[in-house]
This record gives structure tokens, sequence and C-alpha cells, in this order.
């Protein structure tokens, strides 16, 4: 088992995917689905990040032991067998310590010795929030891909996910890149036509933001073609190229508030300047 911890595992780790535990599991399988601490987190009913609670208190770890035939109330902190977690449906529940009322629960399911999370409401891509909204306007026919690329990404589609941040790059990105390209007097368009997407990429990667080309590593992982990649491949790039996208986007967007505040700074001391000659 990884050395994930039960906070990570709850709130960012995707749905059904599968983690082992072995007889000498010290990652504490019980911390898991006995976890009575605190999650941090976004509360789609409050619209804003809070703190969620455990109301998993002794009383329900002791029903918990009794509906699951267990001898021993197994406790966070100690290390247990897989022998004393029978295979099985746990859940948890969790109120938010802005309003009571709202609730989180989670259910994980435990089978032949792994563990996975079988079920959560809110879901887990409400949970985790969605931090795409201001690239709404900038990515505009696009943002579409960078939504279901958060969605497929949160509900475990690996690949799928990856696909969908891959055609940002190619179709916002490189698309930029190439308007920039055509101006060369030396441009080969026939040439770059022909090119597939990693090709394209070397070629205009002089034209592209640095925090998708300008590290080795990113730029590795971009030219990879998806075939070569698999499943756990793309979840663990996920999170890397997608930050390199929102950084991206997020120089963009600076750029366009510097521009602005410029324009306006203008208009202003022009009308200063009528007023002074006048």
């Amino acid at each position: 088992m990884t050395n994930i911890t039960t906070e990570e595992f709850i709130v960012n780790f995707p749905p059904y995917n599968k983690l082992e535990f072995g007889t000498d599991d010290k990652t504490r399988i019980s911390d898991i689905v006995f976890y009575n601490g605190k999650l941090d987190c976004y509360c789609p009913k409050c619209l804003q990040e809070s703190i969620f609670n455990g109301k998993n208190d002794d009383d329900y770890r002791r029903q918990r032991k009794s509906n699951i035939g267990l001898s021993d109330m197994p406790s966070p902190g100690t290390n247990h067998t897989a022998k004393l977690f029978p295979d099985g449906i746990y859940d948890l529940e969790f109120n938010c310590t802005r309003v009571a009322e709202h609730k989180l629960y989670v259910f994980f399911l435990v089978d032949s010795g792994t563990i996975s999370k079988v079920g959560m409401s809110p879901s887990l891509f409400d949970v985790k929030h969605d931090e795409s909204q201001k690239y709404t306007k900038l990515l505009d026919e696009h943002y579409k891909e960078l939504r279901n690329a958060l969605l497929l990404n949160a509900n475990g589609f690996g690949v799928a996910a990856f696909t969908h941040l891959r055609r940002i790059v190619e179709n916002f990105f490189l698309k930029q890149a190439h308007e920039q390209a055509k101006l060369e007097t030396d441009w080969d368009e026939t040439s770059f036509r022909s090119h597939r997407f990693a090709e394209k990429l070397k070629t205009l990667k002089r034209f592209l933001p640095d925090s998708l080309v300008g590290n080795a590593v990113i730029y590795g992982i971009l030219s990879k073609g998806i075939h070569e990649l698999s499943e756990k491949d793309c979840a663990v790039y996920f999170n890397a190229v997608k930050s390199c996208i929102f950084l991206a986007l997020d120089d963009i967007l600076n750029e366009l508030k510097r521009k602005e505040a410029e324009k306006k700074i203008t208009a202003e001391l022009n009308k200063i300047s009528q007023t002074i000659t006048s």
C-alpha cells in the first residue's frame, strides 16, 4: 500500500481505484475505515472552503465493529493485519464546521486484500471544487475540454482525462503558437501540416509558454503518444500537466489585465493632458 494519508485518500484519490494492503501493512487500514478526523475541502453548499469533522465517535465505531464481526476494536495508529477486515462496505460521515447540516458521506469497499472508495456524496468533483471557472472566457470553445478533463479525472478515468488536457494544448496553445510562427519568412506550412502532435510541439516550442515546454519532464510527457500511456501513467501525469496549463493560462490572464490597466492609465493621462493644455 502506498504512503498516501487517510485525508488524501478520501479527498483526492479517484473512486474505484484499488489500494492493496498486506497482512503486515503498516499504513493502518483501520485509520481509513474508522477515520474520525478532519477533512479540508470545498463545501458545495457553503460555496467556499471548509473543514469537515468526522461524526464517527466511539459508539459508532463499536456498532460498526459489531456489524462486521470484529473480535477487537481496531484503533487508529496501530498495526493490524488484513484478517481483521472482512470484505464489505464501510461508511463514514462528516459535518461541515460552518453549517453542521452540510454532510459529507464516504463509502469504502474492502475486497480480497484491497480497499477502494466506491461512493461519495457530495461527489469528489464537487468537494475538490471547480478551479477552472476563471478560464471560461479565455478558453471560450475549448473550456469544455478542461471541464471534461477535470470531471473524468475526478472519477478515475485517467487516459480519457489526459486526452482532454492534450486537446487543450493542441487546439488552444499550439493554435496560438502556430499563428505566431506563420508570420516568419522561412515558415514551411506544408511541412508543418504533415507533422504529428509531438513534431508540432517540437517545431513550435519557442512560441509556447515555458510552463508547458520549458521543463524537460513536462515536455517529455506531452510528447508521448496517448497509446504509449497507461491509466496509471495518465493518473500520475494529470495533476502536473494540469498545473502547467493553469500556470500558462494565468500568465495570459495577467498579461491581459496588465494591458487593460495600461489602457486605462493612458486614457486617464490623456484626459489630464487635455486639461493642462486647455
